[in-house]
């Protein structure tokens, strides 16, 4: 009976078509404010997350370690030329060039012709804040450099007038307070600052080739690849591989041909 009247009373209501369409636009209008609150709130997040990214990339980028690596003349370190990934470089040092021919005579007398050969000594070395020490590795060269803490163990440190800084002295046998080999490391000395890490190349190998008899381009010879592995002070550390080959005219041309990651963490010595 109920059911009956209530269905009975429905099917008798006739709805008013003015509060349908005032009903209507009031739902249109309340999903249309929610959508557009909704919208606001995920682009402020969108935002948020973009910031914090952001944030995070930059902070990334600046507390990344680096260095440059750079080359100079002997006699020259104060107008150094910087080494650049991918770009090749004359370097102010390095040229390799051929003297005199001569010959000597074995036991047997026959005769073995031999070149002069000339090689323009020149320092690599590396700039950067923060470095705790460098690790020279070459492929083929040897290379070269004073051991600090000997010279000062022994009392070699003397004072430069002219540069108003300590000096080391050369006179004598230096093999003492010199480090040779594929393999050298320089430690970071206050006193000297970046001069702490300057090291010498000498590529044996070019130059026992260039002094054999018989035509030569120096464009031919094996070129040198360099792992200069440099550690901060905050452990992290980076590596850049060089390369050094020569070209037709004797020049030495450098280029780093690529860079490791900086985010290994070694244990300083």
């Amino acid at each position: 009976m109920i059911r009956k009247k209530y269905k009975e009373d429905f099917d008798s209501f006739t709805p008013d078509i003015g509060l349908v369409e005032n009903t209507i636009e009031r739902l249109r209008n309340v999903r249309t404010k929610k959508s557009s609150g909704i919208q606001k709130v995920f682009v402020a997040v969108a935002a948020a997350i973009c910031l914090l990214v952001g944030g995070i990339f930059m902070t990334s980028n600046l507390n990344k370690p680096g260095f440059n690596l750079v080359a100079f003349a002997v006699d020259n370190g104060d107008q150094y030329v910087e080494i650049q990934e991918n770009i090749k470089v004359t370097l102010p040092f390095g040229k390799i060039s051929r003297g005199k021919q001569h010959f000597y005579q074995d036991e047997t007398g026959k005769k073995t012709y031999k070149y002069d050969v000339g090689f323009e000594h020149g320092t690599i070395s590396v700039r950067g804040d923060n470095i705790s020490y460098v690790k020279y590795t070459s492929n083929m060269g040897e290379l070269r450099c004073f051991d600090l803490n000997a010279a000062k163990q022994m009392g070699r440190l003397e004072q430069d007038e002219e540069k108003h800084g300590p000096t080391i002295q050369v006179i004598g046998n230096i093999d003492s307070i010199m480090q040779r080999g594929k393999e050298i490391i320089t430690n970071y000395h206050e006193e000297f600052g970046a001069e702490s890490f300057d090291v010498n190349w000498v590529p044996w190998y070019a130059i026992d080739m260039a002094s054999e008899d018989g035509t030569l381009n120096f464009a031919d010879l094996p070129s040198d690849s360099i792992t200069i592995e440099v550690h901060f002070t905050n452990g992290k550390s980076t590596a850049k591989q060089l390369q050094l080959s020569f070209n037709n005219d004797g020049n030495l041309i450098a280029e780093i041909i690529k860079v490791a990651s900086t985010e290994h963490v070694k244990i300083l010595p």
